[in-house]
């Protein structure tokens, strides 16, 4: 059974620079890191050699390749997420996890009387009645090679994702969910997740689900709280109080709606922002909502706002340096998790907020906070603001405590 163990420490303690130190050069390792400038890390600082893929190749047949040679390799949590199982054998290689990322996905499936009616009633598909697991059958495998004739009635993307074995469905919900093929953890010699408050992210949630070991390297934090309480000034947007800002409320935000966003932040900008260099500054929202089609920083909540030229952070931004300059933060969030993804999980409203906790301190973590600086970070949603000053302030221990223990 692979060794599964989180080493659990603050943002800015070290993790991975501890782990670069100590690579064995008499093993094989695979190194999975979430941005690009971190394999470029990763590579120049290890005292082994790291192989990287080139630009110009099919990644996925690069790192079969590389893994069949037996070489040490450093990817991203994107090209890892498309490792192809059926021809790649890891068992040789110890990996490390550079930050935790998302093992569970929802995705658009069929009406529940649908899959009840064609999927299941004419024989294309079981469900596992523990564990929801989607399976092909050998009805549905037969005609896959004809998928376009069928796709009125039984869809290849569904197909595919079952075959796999990563399709599962929320018992009685009409909900459907992607999860990462459990053995990307299970067939390595050993796993090694670096990241903090591992108990509150999807990745743990995933794997107590599924039933796999693993266990928890914890750190004692409260020095780390300490230094947040005196660096870090927390304030929200008094215009935005009453306003829903969750990614389903930001999609559909129209010109009326998003007008009061980029208003609000003018206003911030000419007040509490005023002489703040664009480049200081860092930002979340929904993508839609601050690009255009051609990724420019002109959607609705950028125009108008008089902040177009500042650092556009996605809203679960993790295991990055490259904001460590900036000295005020704006994170327009209110997150929520799919509601199929909780369902799945069987996470309560606490565990999504604990969950919604990690993710806004990682994000505001990639500031200047990790030089040991000040740092201002405006909220607009009044439960995130909320979830985070309990945080600083140690409330609820007792309660977190039994959640992470459930």
């Amino acid at each position: 059974m692979t060794d599964i163990r989180f080493i659990d420490r603050p943002c800015g303690a070290g993790k991975t620079t501890e782990q670069i130190s100590t690579l064995d050069p008499r093993k094989q390792w695979l190194i999975v890191v979430p941005f690009l400038d971190e394999q470029t890390r990763w590579k120049e600082h290890a005292g082994i050699p790291l192989e990287v893929a080139p630009d110009d190749c099919n990644k996925t047949d690069w790192l079969r390749q590389n893994v069949l040679e037996g070489n040490s390799i450093v990817c991203t949590h994107k090209l890892f997420d498309l490792v192809d199982l059926d021809r790649t054998d890891l068992s040789e290689y110890e990996l490390i996890i550079d930050e935790v990322f998302d093992c569970v996905e929802s995705i658009h499936g069929v009406k529940e009387e649908v899959f009840e009616r064609v999927y299941i009633g004419e024989g294309y598909a079981s469900v596992d009645p523990a564990t929801g697991r989607v399976t092909p059958t050998a009805k549905w495998i037969a005609h896959s090679l004809e998928a376009e004739k069928l796709a009125a009635t039984v869809r290849n993307d569904l197909y595919q994702k079952a075959k796999q074995g990563s399709l599962y469905k929320v018992d009685g919900k009409g909900f459907f969910v992607s999860i990462v093929p459990v053995e990307l953890f299970t067939s390595p010699r050993s796993c090694t997740v670096l990241t903090y408050q591992a108990e509150s992210s999807q990745m743990v949630g995933y794997l107590r689900r599924l039933g796999i070991p693993f266990r928890i390297d914890r750190s004692d934090d409260e020095a780390f709280k300490h230094g947040l309480r005196q660096r870090l000034v927390v304030r929200d947007i008094p215009a935005l109080r009453d306003t829903q800002m969750t990614h389903t409320a930001q999609e559909k935000m129209r010109k009326e709606g998003a007008k009061k966003v980029s208003t609000s932040l003018l206003n911030l900008r000419k007040r509490e922002l005023v002489g703040v260099e664009a480049e200081g500054i860092m930002l979340s929202c929904n993508k839609s909502k601050w690009h255009d089609q051609d990724d420019n920083p002109k959607g609705l909540f950028a125009k108008g706002s008089g902040l177009s030229k500042i650092n556009f952070l996605p809203k679960t931004t993790r295991g990055t340096n490259k904001y460590r300059h900036c000295s005020h933060a704006i994170y327009l969030n209110d997150l929520r998790l799919n509601p199929a993804e909780k369902e799945w999980l069987g996470w309560s409203k606490e565990q999504e907020d604990l969950w919604a906790l990690s993710e806004l301190l990682q994000w505001v973590m990639r500031s200047r906070l990790r030089e040991g600086d000040y740092v201002s970070l405006y909220l607009a949603s009044p439960r995130m603001k909320a979830l985070l000053e309990d945080f600083l302030d140690n409330k609820k221990e007792e309660e977190v405590a039994t959640l992470l223990a459930a």
